[in-house]
């Protein structure tokens, strides 16, 4: 006799000015599948994403669009959400020593922030990973920041649609998430790589060294930043990022295979001749099957709502 697997679902959200995206994956005892990817284009001016002001400016627009996806199953779902960059804006901290209570830590950073940012620290979400941790060195925190009054509007409107709302990330960090495995963060002192991230709507930054990450940065792609003006602001800031770094060598570039159609890397690339370019190909990273093969060739347009997905999937 043929035992069934055991399966659950699991949803993936990811909401930005253009689109709202879900993917849907199953786990069974043999790990993740994707099995669903849907997107609809939002109206117009549904979605402003900001970090101080208010996001949604169309409930009654994102709800019908929301509706079209399917997206109030009877059935309360676990769901990511992944939102817009610009809602939340990330930090890194050096500490001599840290408390070892999380909650210390949570409290320490929501009042730097607040007091640096003159933020309300009662409408601050702040989360943090520890870059480096070890006895003969300082403390490095990658710090996220949100603020409460913003990020719950989100959580409100999809509550509304009968989804549990597990873990909340911005797009470019879900991304880097499915991407991660597979870039060589190089474990020489002397060397760093750069991972590119993003979208229609920018690119995010991230270097790494000695298999920690040193720089993160967002760029914004809008009227006044055209592709070739957001690709030379990217140039320049990695200049100026070697110039304060003078022993580090930029020896590799991940990106995937959705922003090399979207931008042109090759610019960037004739600016640091002796770095490799590595092009990530999203469909290597997730196992899938899909009503309809062929979007398996979208995964990039998807790979933070894949990554949403998979972290409310992982076991608690």
């Amino acid at each position: 006799m043929k035992l069934l697997k055991s399966q659950k679902t699991f949803i993936g959200i990811q909401i930005d000015s253009l689109f709202l995206k879900i993917v849907y994956i199953k786990k069974d005892n043999s790990g993740f599948f994707i099995y669903t990817m849907k997107y609809k284009k939002l109206f117009d001016n549904t979605i402003f994403p900001s970090f101080k002001t208010s996001n949604i400016t169309n409930w009654e627009q994102l709800n019908k669009t929301a509706l079209s996806l399917d997206l109030n199953s009877a059935k309360v779902q676990k769901a990511g959400i992944s939102l817009p960059d610009p809602v939340i804006k990330y930090f890194i901290y050096n500490f001599k020593e840290i408390p070892k209570k999380k909650s210390e830590v949570i409290e320490m950073l929501t009042w730097r922030v607040g007091k640096e940012y003159n933020l309300p620290a009662d409408n601050l979400l702040v989360s943090y990973e520890v870059i480096i941790d070890t006895p003969d060195r300082e403390k490095q925190l990658f710090v996220s920041v949100g603020l409460k009054n913003i990020i719950n509007e989100y959580v409100t409107f999809f509550e509304k649609l009968n989804l549990d709302v597990k873990l909340i990330n911005s797009a470019g960090i879900n991304q880097f998430n499915l991407y991660c495995k597979a870039i060589d963060k190089d474990n020489k002192k002397d060397n760093c790589v750069a991972f590119f991230g993003g979208d229609d709507l920018g690119i995010t930054l991230f270097i790494f060294s000695n298999n920690k990450l040193i720089f993160f940065k967002i760029f914004k792609k809008n009227i006044e930043t055209d592709k070739n003006q957001l690709t030379l602001n990217i140039i320049n800031t990695i200049d100026l990022f070697l110039q304060q770094k003078q022993n580090l060598k930029l020896r590799k570039i991940y990106t995937g295979e959705q922003i090399k159609e979207k931008y042109d890397i090759n610019q960037i690339k004739q600016n640091y001749e002796k770095t490799d370019i590595i092009y990530i190909d999203e469909k290597k990273l997730i196992e899938y099957n899909l009503e309809n093969s062929e979007l398996i060739n979208q995964a990039g347009f998807f790979s933070p709502a894949i990554a949403a997905a998979k972290s409310v999937a992982m076991p608690e």
